[in-house]
């Protein structure tokens, strides 16, 4: 009866009879060598994965499908292309229910030829009800002007075109 995956495999360490010595060129022979190489890599493999790394799910695949998931939805990302003439919609709506939601804004611009692009990362919190949402410029130059119509968080710069990624993150 297999040990794994509630705890890794201690297997026995196997010798080869008296007088025998370890030949890779026989074939057709198993050798004490062969065992104990496969037993290590075994180990080696149910070390790296660690006990039950399928979790509550049916097996490791599943379990990777499911945090693939969880991780997407909790990273969903909108892009919005625009320039400094008009606010344009992102699609986020600021009333963000009970739990409220923060989301990550990286946004690059330019306003002409050679070094003249920028770049600004402002972190956006978005409350319960009544559009509230507060902007923090953290780094950077700061270039992104915000409003809210009917509920929804709209953008532009205030010079040049410029392109948003904005990350959900809680």
């Amino acid at each position: 009866m297999a040990d794994y995956p509630n705890t890794i495999n201690e297997p026995r360490v196997v010798e080869n009879k008296p007088g025998r010595t370890y030949q890779p060129e026989l074939l057709t022979r198993l050798f004490a060598e062969d065992i104990n190489n496969l037993s290590a890599e075994t180990v080696a493999i149910e070390t790296e994965l660690g006990t039950n790394p399928s979790g509550s799910s049916s097996d490791v695949a599943a379990r990777f499908t499911a945090l693939d998931t969880t991780v997407s939805e909790k990273l969903k990302k909108t892009d919005v292309i625009g320039s400094s003439t008009d606010y344009v919609t992102t699609g986020i709506n600021v009333n963000a229910s009970t739990r409220g939601r923060a989301i990550l804004l990286i946004a690059s611009r330019n306003t002409g030829a050679g070094d003249s692009t920028a770049a600004a990362l402002y972190l956006i919190r978005l409350g319960y009800s009544g559009d509230y949402y507060s902007a923090k410029f953290i780094a950077g130059t700061d270039f992104i002007l915000f409003q809210v119509t009917s509920s929804i968080l709209e953008v532009k710069s205030n010079t040049g075109n410029f392109r948003c990624t904005f990350c959900n993150i809680v």
